[in-house]
């Protein structure tokens, strides 16, 4: 569960959020749509730890965002749209680094890294390097990262799916059939346009 109970937040005088109410329950997936400057990145970066409330509380899971923002964060999954990669590095290469910094044991980090590069149908581009790739390349190689590791709550900030194909998407939003563990991204909510819920600004 998700809640966001009476939130504002404000640079001097201007309020970027005002008083907003919401909650998200177990397994839904909500996009944040409004117009520009309606304050859906202020409450993504809210939603994430980035920034502070002016007012109002934030809940993820069963902890309160400002009192135990630590622990709270370790149960966030966040991928922006523009993916923080290293290009001159290959997507194996990257996907196996990121796999020892997320604490993976070694003999299993080349094990994962592939079933994710499974996963994000990448495996004509495991030896390439990531600068090499195109845009929606790139975001499925941030997919993947993602996908290393499993998180409660997931956050994205990508405008559109379009980049992503199917099966990449599944394996952010629902198990996959092959594979018997927790989907990596069991509860996602993503800003600007995704279906089936959202809500408006």
């Amino acid at each position: 569960m998700i809640e966001v109970n009476e939130v504002s937040r404000s640079y001097g005088s201007l309020v970027a959020v005002d008083d907003v109410t919401f909650s998200v329950g177990s397994g839904e997936i909500v996009g944040l749509l409004g117009h520009n400057g309606a304050g859906k990145s202020t409450i993504m970066k809210m939603l994430t730890g980035f920034l502070e409330p002016t007012s109002g509380r934030i809940r993820i899971g069963d902890l309160d965002t400002q009192q135990y923002p630590v622990r709270a964060r370790r149960l966030i999954g966040y991928l922006p749209e523009n993916c923080p990669l290293y290009p001159e590095m290959r997507v194996m290469e990257y996907l196996c680094f990121q796999a020892a910094l997320k604490g993976i044991t070694p003999s299993l980090q080349e094990q994962q890294a592939l079933r994710v590069i499974r996963q994000t149908q990448l495996c004509e581009k495991g030896t390439s390097p990531i600068k090499s790739l195109s845009r929606g390349q790139r975001q499925r190689v941030g997919v993947a990262e993602r996908c290393l590791e499993i998180r409660k709550f997931s956050f994205s900030t990508s405008q559109r799916t379009g980049s992503t194909r199917p099966r990449s998407r599944r394996c952010v939003s629902s198990s996959g059939t092959q594979h018997s563990r927790p989907p990596c991204w069991s509860r996602p909510i993503f800003s600007r346009r995704l279906r089936p819920f959202a809500i408006e600004f």
